[in-house]
């Protein structure tokens, strides 16, 4: 097993402004309890008071510890930078099975977030959207670096890794998986199996499975 660690390209990392203090739990139930709601709903539509009254505390409360959407919205991303961030986990001999680790890990995060989630994210707050965008994408080119010496010769690269992309995105809406009666995971799952069976060479993928 291998641990990549992902180019940051001398980005500086967001820094997370909660305090290391008593304080600091309630702080991060806000923030859960936001990414809660905007994960349904996006950001735009969340009043801070429907959000104060559901974590049973005053607005005026609310907002001694975070004075606006903005601010809340931050500490997600935060905790986002940090998550895509860390080392990408490589076992030389599952190619397939990191594969679809690293699909579930997107299912069981960024994945569930809604298209209004994004859309708010991108228009409202344009340089977090960025941020997030330069990180995923630092993580996105280590799993390309690594995979690629598996796939076809015969086929494009880029066009491969687009259809990836495309695939791992329709799997995940909810007209997709709720159609086809199955959980957003098993859907994201089929179609990366889908793609494994197109883009790589079956040949490159058994030698290294079975390599001691």
């Amino acid at each position: 097993m291998k641990l990549l660690e992902v180019n940051t390209d001398g980005r500086p990392s967001l820094v997370s402004k909660i305090a290391d203090d008593e304080h600091a739990e309630v702080a991060k139930r806000i923030v859960e309890a936001f990414a809660g709601k905007a994960r349904e709903v996006g950001i735009k539509t969340i009043l801070l008071s429907d959000l104060a009254k559901s974590l049973g505390m005053s607005k005026k409360t609310l907002y001694k510890y975070f004075p606006s959407k903005e601010a809340i919205t931050y500490e997600l991303i935060v905790r986002w930078e940090r998550r895509v961030n860390e080392p990408v986990v490589f076992i030389e001999t599952d190619i397939v099975g990191s594969i679809k680790g690293w699909a579930k890990r997107w299912v069981n995060t960024d994945a569930q977030f809604c298209v209004a989630f994004w859309r708010d994210l991108r228009s409202e707050y344009p340089d977090l959207y960025s941020h997030y965008e330069k990180a995923f994408r630092g993580r996105v080119e280590i799993i390309r670096k690594i995979i690629s010496p598996y796939m076809r010769e015969d086929l494009a690269q880029d066009f491969s890794w687009a259809a990836y992309r495309a695939l791992l995105r329709s799997a995940a809406r909810p007209e997709m998986y709720q159609r086809l009666g199955i959980s957003r995971e098993e859907c994201i799952l089929n179609a990366v199996d889908f793609w494994v069976v197109a883009a790589l060479d079956k040949d490159k993928v058994d030698a290294a499975t079975n390599a001691q």
